[in-house]
């Protein structure tokens, strides 16, 4: 194989039951906990096995047609997730910030003569806004990587955070190292609270709904594999594979990515047009009744007759609603301009804009002669 500089390598139960036949007792209980169909891949070992063998599983179910997924894209896919979600009551930074705590890689809490020390525990406090900014460059970064500062994927976080972006559910194959028991930890798309499966328990009431699109990992002494159903057998063996197919060319922008992204620009601009022509309604019907109150106003301060004194007061109500209106409408456009960005606004959103300034000046002039 051309550009071998990765080799991707089974769990080592493997090599076990060569050396024990006892083992052998381990994978059989492994095998009863998923479908028959499903085989034991192989990953690339240190820190990105993780996303090594998720990757492998998306790329089977196909969920981005014309795209492969790669250890190095999901790390960014997870970092821009936790940008987007990164919120500080979000369940992302909470966990983010409670996992760097008990690995005690945070970054400390700078004082003016050093990291300000919790009193009672003596150690560093957390500075959990630059951990978490910490945290959305480290996780980019591949084992093979200049940078020294790693983080292994966990199920629990980065893998929860790739179930809501592609809506999959993810199933762990955990051999307790002490218990020796099979576990399986299911997480589901939007779902705060994983399923957990445990041999001699509850693994029998473990169903996988095959209408839903499940990557199945298998986490034997720390090493994760995928669970494939398109190769003939398990793999037992390391095996060599390009850095294609573990980083990516990262060239091209994914057709389903582009598709995505015009569906929201049009349903953006169709918000903005419609907004403007709001702008544009509420603009006319303002300097209507500002023009009707001044007329009322001014007749009935000489003719002091009541219908033109209650007529000017009702558009005078219509005036203070429709510039809150109006406002609002231009705070909203502005948003949505900021979305859309400026070289995908049309010749129609700059002259309904246009009209809509005009409005407001025609408002501003009319209230100068109120």
């Amino acid at each position: 194989m051309e550009d071998s500089n990765y080799v991707r390598k089974p769990i080592a139960l493997f090599r076990q039951i060569k050396e024990n036949e006892k083992s052998s007792n381990l994978l059989h209980s492994l095998k009863s906990a998923y479908p028959e169909k499903l085989k034991i891949g192989a990953a690339i070992m240190t820190g990105d096995c993780f996303f090594d063998s998720v990757a492998q599983g998306l790329n089977e179910l196909n969920i981005k047609p014309g795209y492969r997924f790669t250890a190095k894209s999901l790390r960014e896919d997870c970092a821009d997730y936790a940008e987007q979600h990164g919120e500080q009551d979000s369940w992302t930074y909470k966990a983010v910030i409670k996992d760097a705590a008990i690995g005690s890689y945070f970054a400390a809490l700078e004082g003016p003569y050093g990291p300000i020390q919790n009193p009672e525990t003596k150690t560093n406090m957390i500075d959990e806004e630059n951990t978490f900014h910490e945290y959305l460059k480290d996780i980019k970064n591949m084992a093979t990587g200049d940078s020294s500062a790693l983080i292994w994927g966990r199920p629990g976080i980065e893998g929860r955070m790739i179930c809501n972006k592609y809506k999959v559910e993810l199933c762990v194959y955990s051999i307790e190292e002490d218990s020796q028991k099979v576990t399986v930890t299911k997480i589901t798309a939007h779902n705060d609270d994983p399923e957990v499966f445990i041999q001699d328990l509850n693994l029998d009431q473990l169903k996988i709904d095959n209408s839903k699109k499940t990557v199945g990992v298998v986490n034997y002494m720390r090493h994760f594999v995928p669970l494939l159903s398109k190769i003939s057998s398990d793999i037992t063996e390391s095996q060599p594979v390009s850095s294609e197919e573990i980083l990516g060319t990262g060239e091209e922008v994914p057709t389903s990515d582009q598709q995505e992204k015009a569906v929201q620009q049009e349903r953006i601009q169709k918000k903005l047009m419609s907004n403007y022509r709001k702008e544009a309604i509420y603009g006319t019907i303002a300097v209507i009744a500002a023009i009707v109150f001044t007329t009322s106003a001014i007749t009935a301060v000489f003719t002091q007759p009541i219908p033109l004194a209650f007529l000017a007061g009702v558009a005078l109500v219509v005036a203070c609603v429709c510039v809150y209106q109006l406002t609002q409408s231009r705070k909203n456009i502005n948003e949505l301009k900021s979305e859309l960005g400026k070289d995908q606004e049309n010749s129609s959103h700059t002259f309904l804009e246009e009209m809509g300034l005009k409005m407001h000046s025609l408002i501003n002039k009319a209230t100068l002669k109120i």
